[in-house]
């Protein structure tokens, strides 16, 4: 069996932009998030503790590794996983590139930092 069927969920990659014109509440550009690409992957929790809590409703911060098929992809991107109608966002804490062997991928580490039922823009009506 490919590794690559193993990647079984669709994480999107969202990049920071800034919006100069719109300022927030410390006078700092208002940031946003803007898609850059939709890949297969696979999202797990790193200790069989959260997969527990998970069953659970999930606690709101968690450690994970995303497993993802190779893209453009930079340290200060949000990965966000939509599940059913809601998202789960995750920051990323570092990206190891394995651009060898029959299965070159990243595997990301991820903290997840929120799980709501907002769901992007960009998802509406896909």
């Amino acid at each position: 069996m490919s590794l690559v069927s193993h990647l079984i969920h669709t994480p999107d990659i969202a990049r920071p932009t800034f919006d100069e014109s719109d300022l927030d509440d410390r006078g700092q550009p208002a940031v946003d998030y803007a898609l850059v690409a939709t890949v297969r992957g696979l999202v797990l929790p790193k200790t069989v503790r959260e997969i527990a809590i998970l069953s659970q409703a999930g606690p709101v911060l968690g450690d994970h590794t995303i497993h993802l098929q190779p893209t453009d992809l930079a340290e200060s991107d949000r990965i966000d996983h939509v599940i059913g109608a809601g998202r789960q966002s995750y920051e990323l804490t570092g990206i190891r590139r394995f651009d060898f062997g029959s299965f070159p991928h990243f595997e990301v580490d991820a903290r997840r930092m929120s799980a709501d039922t907002a769901v992007p823009d960009w998802v509406e009506g896909s």
